[in-house]
């Protein structure tokens, strides 16, 4: 539980000799600007930064045993190469920062580590390390190396994370894997499957009046209006809310997919308010109908940027844009809070749906994984106005480069809807979790 937003700490190294470096000062010197560089990039990420500086094999006793830190390894000098192998040896994630490269320090200590055989040094780190760890990377850019951290703390957020199933996927959605292994062995993340019973037990005796009421009154007061659903659907579909929360707290778990056509019929409302709320929040995600590969995707969004995801259906439009709806909108998907109406769930008519209005001509980006193929589809567009149509709640149109491209890389009917462009972060964490990628 809470696992989506767990912080993985960092351990910056210098790697310096004083062969090349035979002034003391000047190696103190360089290495405090190195630490000052990282300690300023990362000052806002809310983790520990712990600093150490490797001159010889004792000083390699000082670094930490933990292996769920990740490792920066700065090179500042020749003659340093077997101490960052065995220094490797230590992290299960690390990468490597090519420090002389002009642009990260001013121009003098760039020609500083040049000249001491910094460049050659990492190099040749670089091509034996790649040989243990594919997918390890030399990082140019000081400003990569925050995506590649952002990277490795989303792995290992889904290495500990936990998704509940509830039910079985319902039959029609085709296109997601029914095999957990599938799953924990791309992303580690560990699969559950619960029984209705267990949620049902829980809705109905251990829900209070007092939850309900408090609960309901939020999502009533921000309503911009009530149009279907009565004060006791509201409360109905509040009950289940709280219901899946205590459910995720119970099974330590991070987040739900929710068979919840069945579920439906067994409790007479909806789970779109409980979908939408843990996909508001910042530590949980809720899947529709079952679909294990679009909770993982959301699980997979959530790690990597902090931001919800939105699971939609797409509707083709004669211009060859798309119109994607559902029912389980996000308050804040745009990362505001978004104006909602409450209605009724449109298959079924009955229950209660938050109808969120997006806000238009900005970037989103679209995402799926196949967990059977071992693929993710990633794909930009522009949200856009369009009229509403007789299908579900919430409707953004987004206007995409090529319907024929989208359709050669759709892995299945439900996408994952992010507000901004996080292509790349997502290209990068696919490298690294060897998925195919479809752009």
């Amino acid at each position: 539980m809470n696992n989506l937003k767990k912080n993985m700490d960092i351990d910056a190294i210098c790697f310096i000799s004083d062969r090349y470096w035979t002034d003391k000062g000047e190696r103190e010197k360089i290495t405090a600007l190195i630490f000052s560089k990282l300690v300023e990039l990362f000052k806002n990420s809310g983790v520990s930064i712990q600093t150490f500086v490797i001159e010889n094999e004792q000083d390699l006793e000082d670094l930490s045993d933990e292996k769920n830190r990740f490792a920066i390894f700065v090179p500042l000098s020749g003659a340093m190469q077997p101490l960052v192998l065995t220094a490797a040896k230590k992290y299960s994630t690390f990468a490597l920062w090519a420090a002389y490269v002009k642009g990260n320090l001013d121009p003098r200590s760039s020609d500083l580590l040049i000249e001491r055989n910094a460049a050659p040094a990492l190099m040749d780190i670089f091509s034996v390390l790649k040989r243990q760890l594919p997918t390890v990377k030399l990082v140019i850019n000081l400003n990569e190396l925050k995506t590649i951290w952002q990277i490795h703390q989303a792995l290992f957020r889904l290495k500990n994370a936990k998704l509940l199933l509830l039910g079985q996927t319902e039959p029609w959605v085709i296109s997601s894997t029914r095999d957990f292994n599938k799953i924990t062995e791309i992303f580690g993340t560990k699969i559950e499957s619960v029984n209705y019973d267990e949620l049902i037990e829980i809705f109905q005796n251990q829900v209070d009046k007092k939850e309900i009421q408090k609960k309901a009154d939020v999502w009533k007061n921000r309503a911009e209006k009530i149009i279907e659903p009565s004060e006791s659907d509201l409360h109905n579909a509040v009950r289940l809310v709280i219901a899946v929360e205590k459910l995720l707290a119970q099974k330590n778990g991070d987040g739900i997919a929710l068979a919840c056509f069945k579920l439906l019929n067994l409790i007479n409302t909806t789970s779109c308010l409980a979908v939408s709320e843990l996909n508001s929040s910042d530590n949980f995600i809720g899947g529709c109908e079952g679909d294990l590969d679009s909770a993982i995707t959301l699980m997979l969004v959530k790690a990597l940027s902090g931001k919800p995801g939105w699971i939609a259906n797409p509707n083709i439009q004669p211009d060859g844009n798309i119109n994607f709806v559902h029912c389980t909108a996000p308050l804040n998907l745009s990362g505001d809070k978004n104006p909602y109406a409450l209605r009724s769930h449109h298959e079924s008519g009955i229950g209660v749906s938050p109808e969120v209005e997006l806000p238009k001509n900005q970037t989103v980006t679209l995402v799926r994984v196949s967990n059977e193929e071992k693929t993710i589809s990633i794909q930009t567009g522009t949200a856009t106005e369009s009229p509403k149509e007789p299908s579900c709640r919430t409707q953004l149109k987004i206007q995409i480069d090529s319907l024929d491209k989208y359709l050669d890389h759709v892995l299945g009917c439900h996408q994952v809807i992010v507000y901004g462009d996080i292509s790349h972060e997502l290209e990068q964490a696919a490298r690294f979790l060897e998925l195919k990628i479809l752009e």
